[in-house]
């Protein structure tokens, strides 16, 4: 059995293009987060790729996919085992593309890519969709939502401004404060 995938390929006119292509889905060489599963074979993840027909996208692929000016949605689905919410999301993201008709351009991250970018655009949960406009981030909707919330998100993010994602959660220590603590002593 095959599953879609995306490639870059030079298209007639000398313009790369990103195409889907046909692999085996049994691949036995890949390697994904470490664990056993294979996210792209569960049902409603292979269904986004097969059925929806949006991109399976490689680190590589990134900046092909980011277009200018538009909505880009990535979608972190993480171990299915591990999160099964992943699945519970697959399920409704081509919904939720439906309720905001050619306002998101969707892509699911291969799992290869995806600790990289949930690290990248400061994600702390499994799984993750991702709103950016271009290449530059908007936020992020993490673990599974109610209907409504995700319509009232996504709407609050289509409306937002690019930031800055959020930190890994380090606290910046204070100049003063670490002299004191190296010293022996607190404030």
């Amino acid at each position: 059995m095959c599953i879609a995938t995306p490639m870059q390929v030079l298209a007639a006119d000398g313009n790369r293009a990103l195409c889907v292509g046909a692999v085996d889905r049994h691949d036995n060489n890949s390697s994904h987060h470490g664990g056993s599963s294979d996210a792209m074979t569960a049902p409603p993840i292979a269904a986004l790729i097969e059925t929806h027909r949006l991109p399976l996208l490689q680190m590589e692929d990134l900046a092909f996919f980011l277009r200018p000016k538009r909505h880009n949605l990535l979608f972190l689905a993480g171990d299915p085992v591990k999160y099964p919410e992943a699945l519970d999301v697959a399920v409704v993201l081509p919904q939720l593309l439906r309720a905001f008709p050619g306002r998101l351009h969707a892509a699911i991250v291969a799992p290869e890519a995806e600790r990289e970018l949930h690290a990248r655009f400061g994600c702390r949960r499994w799984p993750a969709l991702v709103l950016l406009r271009g290449d530059a981030y908007v936020g992020s909707i993490e673990r599974m939502r109610d209907w409504d919330d995700y319509l009232r998100e996504l709407q609050y993010l289509l409306e937002a401004a690019p930031s800055r994602p959020p930190g890994i959660g380090i606290p910046v220590a204070d100049a003063t404060l670490d002299a004191a603590h190296a010293a022996g002593g607190c404030r």
